[in-house]
């Protein structure tokens, strides 16, 4: 169950930019959503693979231009409430987490950085 207020328009829909992602949720300041942005994606390094946090799915880069969903963004937060930052979490963040798990309306769910139309 979702600790959010129901509204009456799906926040799924709303794609926001760092800046404005932090005005919208003031828990996160600008540096805390650029580093789960930084982070969001699994990546490569000489001491093997890091695996991303998740927040990959709810992305969409347009050049230099950062978006983030702003549902899923608050999705993937639900999602992470009981991991505590623990790398034993038996949550799967290579799957994008699905509003039916989190209680919020429907979302389109494909993966990828790239906006759907």
């Amino acid at each position: 169950m979702s600790n959010y207020p129901p509204t009456d328009k799906s926040l799924f829909g709303v794609w926001l930019t760092v800046k404005l992602l932090a005005e919208a949720e003031p828990s996160f300041t600008e540096s805390a959503i650029r580093n789960y942005v930084f982070n969001a994606a699994s990546r490569h390094t000489s001491k093997g693979p890091i695996p991303g946090n998740g927040l990959a799915p709810h992305i969409s880069r347009i050049g230099a231009k950062v978006l983030i969903n702003h549902g899923g963004f608050l999705c993937w937060i639900d999602g992470n409430r009981d991991a505590g930052g623990s790398s034993t979490s038996p949550t799967d963040y290579t799957q994008p987490i699905r509003p039916a798990e989190c209680g919020k309306t429907a979302f389109n769910g494909k993966q990828g950085n790239r906006r759907q139309k």
